[in-house]
């Protein structure tokens, strides 16, 4: 079992552009949580940065997976060859612009 204090976040706010605002009401943490296009966390006060946040309270129960328990979020696999590619018409202008700049 860890030590550290358990705080509980709960939603304050969900912005018209999808932004969802979450903040503790024991030590002040505020986070701004944007799902899409990209999932990203920004940290608007730092509160107790010995205090283990979850998500839950306000309109939602729980935070987005990958904000829980302050885990990492998971970055996708990318392969560094992605394979064969079928040429369609749409990828013909590029081709020609790639070869052209010698790349």
């Amino acid at each position: 079992m860890s030590d550290q204090p358990l705080h509980t976040l709960q939603l304050r706010h969900r912005h018209a552009s999808g932004a969802e605002e979450w903040s503790c009401p024991h030590c002040g943490r505020r986070l701004l949580i944007n799902l899409s296009p990209v999932r990203r966390r920004t940290v608007l006060a730092e509160g107790d940065p010995t205090a283990l946040h979850v998500g839950g309270g306000g309109l939602r129960q729980t935070m987005p997976a990958p904000f829980r328990l302050n885990a990492t979020p998971r970055l996708p696999v990318v392969h560094d060859e992605p394979g064969p590619i079928p040429v369609t018409d749409a990828l013909l202008p590029w081709i020609r612009w790639m070869e052209q700049a010698g790349l």
